[in-house]
């Protein structure tokens, strides 16, 4: 009898336990969709002069970690267009080096 009872109470606190989980993975599912929504049509855009300095700090650390390719590197930063790093969605720091790391892949062959 008093295992029954020790089975049945067991089997309550599992379901308890599995109800609070479920309760809060609802609760941060709403936090998180809440977030996703607030920031959907928010982004910031970054300007000319910030795109600048993002890119001007990213090639000079490029350089130092491939100094065999600080002339390329000079040349490419010589001739860029922000413009067309920013029409192309560029609205954060790591964008931008996404775009610059995708744009002097060919120089490291």
């Amino acid at each position: 009898m008093v295992d029954s009872v020790n089975s049945i109470s067991g089997a309550q606190a599992a379901s308890s336990n599995s109800e609070v989980m479920e309760s809060a993975k609802t609760e941060e599912t709403g936090l998180f969709e809440e977030d996703e929504t607030s920031s959907v049509g928010q982004k910031s855009e970054i300007t000319e002069d910030e795109a600048m300095a993002i890119i001007q700090s990213y090639i000079e650390n490029m350089k130092k970690q491939y100094p065999q390719m600080a002339a390329k590197l000079d040349f490419y930063y010589s001739h860029i267009d922000v413009s067309t790093i920013i029409a192309s969605g560029a609205t954060s720091a790591s964008d931008i080096y996404a775009y610059i790391f995708n744009e002097t892949q060919k120089y490291m062959q």
